[in-house]
């Protein structure tokens, strides 16, 4: 049942018509811990109709464990993930929970746990034949005899046939009423109608046949996410007014790499060096300067932490000259490009024949 306002007196009278609407007397109700459940009215509320009050614990979201799984199984399924607000909004969706009480009671079976082992990491579960919520409370023998003749009365004459295309339609009708970032004209309410009733309100609002779904099941609907103008970027622009500078430096050097650009000192910049600082992604702590012959003033913080310079050498298992990357205390590695993959294919090799020996020896043990 939906609610417009979070106020307790709107939670007192979403009761009454909820007290209603049951075929069998409200006996407990149990909430989590929100300040329209957890106040003095509602308590007192309870405490004239008898009925027990309980709360679930604070932050612990597996107390209230049905309601969570029929917010997924149902609530999100039909309704889906959109934001609404407003009195049509509300309106709108209280017809759509109006037909979607009877068909899930009378036409949707679901099934019960009702036996749970565990062996070692296995999890056995048995459940119970699937039944609809209207045949298990029939199956209970809570019922008196004019109850049980109104909920029998009552599913006799829905069709399910009906009821899906009217819940389509309804769906429809509500999802106009989604806060979206285009703005949309506000629609009628589309009311919902037994079909011993007129089945779709006025002649102008029936709709042609070929526009109502085919499909036998409801249509999921799809998560959407709600994002408003996009402002551009939210940070300062570092090269704000030197882009031409920073055009014609590119045209000039097509061979230069990005990295030698540092964002706070554009190339225009009397204390950046002309090739630039060498900045590199990959760092060690303690390990940062200039390198000595850039610029007279002395040194300056850079990362000299990974690539600065290539080294030429003389590959150790093949023989073959390569340039490597060349760190702060000389080169990387002593390998070539081909002989390092081979190294690393080969070391992946061996740890994976070590841990098939690990589990054998785990095994035979």
């Amino acid at each position: 049942m939906p609610l417009l306002r979070h106020g307790y007196d709107d939670v007192i009278q979403a009761l009454d018509q909820v007290r209603l609407l049951l075929p069998v007397p409200l006996l407990g109700l149990d909430t989590d811990n929100g300040s329209e459940f957890l106040n003095y009215p509602l308590l007192e509320y309870c405490a004239r109709a008898e009925i027990t009050f309980t709360r679930g614990r604070a932050y612990r979201k597996n107390d209230q464990c049905y309601v969570e799984q029929k917010n997924g199984s149902i609530v999100r399924q039909i309704v889906g993930y959109d934001r609404f607000a407003g009195e049509l909004a509300y309106h709108q969706l209280a017809e759509l929970y109006r037909a979607l009480r009877l068909y899930v009671n009378v036409f949707q079976p679901s099934l019960k746990l009702v036996l749970k082992r565990r062996d070692g990491s296995r999890v056995y579960r048995r459940y119970d034949t699937a039944q609809t919520p209207l045949r298990r409370l029939l199956t209970a023998d809570v019922l008196d005899e004019g109850a049980r003749a109104r909920l029998v009365a009552l599913a006799e004459a829905l069709d399910p046939v009906y009821m899906l295309r009217h819940l389509q339609r309804l769906q429809e009708a509500l999802w106009r009423h989604a806060i979206t970032p285009a703005p949309t004209t506000p629609a009628p309410t589309v009311r919902f109608a037994l079909p011993t009733e007129v089945p779709f309100g006025t002649a102008e609002e029936e709709p042609a046949a070929a526009a109502l779904p085919q499909a036998h099941h409801l249509p999921r609907p799809v998560r959407r996410r709600v994002r408003g103008p996009q402002a551009g970027r939210a940070d300062p622009d570092p090269f704000a007014g030197e882009w031409d500078t920073i055009d014609a430096w590119l045209a000039a050097h097509p061979e230069r790499p990005a990295s030698t650009l540092r964002p706070n000192r554009p190339p225009s910049d009397p204390e950046c060096p002309p090739d630039g600082p060498r900045v590199t992604t990959t760092a060690r702590a303690g390990d940062e300067r200039w390198p000595e012959d850039d610029t007279p003033g002395g040194p300056h913080p850079v990362d000299r932490r990974g690539v600065v310079d290539g080294c030429s050498i003389i590959c150790a298992a093949c023989g073959a000259s390569d340039t490597v990357s060349c760190g702060a205390r000389g080169p990387v590695t002593a390998y070539c490009a081909v002989c390092q993959q081979e190294r690393k294919r080969d070391q992946a090799r061996q740890r994976m024949v070590l841990m098939r020996a690990r589990r054998r020896s785990r095994a035979e043990s």
